[in-house]
């Protein structure tokens, strides 16, 4: 089973995820339309962990098992209709052993100062801290492979 994770709620609540972990989770329907704004119709992934699910009426899966895979997903960022979101269909996917990237500070970008924004940082940290451009690929989520103990 593959269970998507966006990388905000991932920061949010420091959720570690590692290959190998037994996990108990309650799982809501993944929302098709950003899945293929990532993906295209390059990736099915039919629930997502969601720590706000219950606070909407809609269908739930409880599944118990174990992570044997974490996939890091990002994209480049571009400015639409919808203002600023992925590369429709460009999301990339990136072998890890666990979701400590989502609040851990990465050096795949470069952070400077930049005096135009009152010496805020340019670059980013985390999902939730993402602004400017060009050609760096941020972080918005991971794909879980689970192996689940009723399947």
């Amino acid at each position: 089973m593959l269970v998507w994770f966006s990388d905000w709620q991932l920061a949010e609540e420091r959720l570690l995820i590692t290959v190998g972990d037994a996990v108990e989770w309650e799982l809501y329907p993944a929302d098709a339309a950003w899945v293929t704004r990532l993906f295209g119709d390059r990736l099915a992934v039919e629930w997502e962990y969601d720590t706000y699910g219950d606070a909407v009426e809609q269908p739930s899966r409880r599944v118990r098992g174990a992570v044997v895979d974490v996939r890091r997903v990002r994209c480049v960022l571009v400015h639409d209709s919808d203002g600023l979101g992925p590369l429709p269909g460009a999301a990339v996917m990136s072998p890890v052993l666990d979701t400590s990237g989502s609040w851990i500070t990465e050096t795949t970008a470069p952070v400077v100062a930049d005096p135009g924004r009152g010496g805020l940082d340019t670059g980013w940290r985390s999902y939730t801290s993402i602004y400017g451009n060009g050609d760096v690929e941020f972080p918005f989520g991971y794909a879980v492979t689970l192996a689940v103990d009723d399947e």
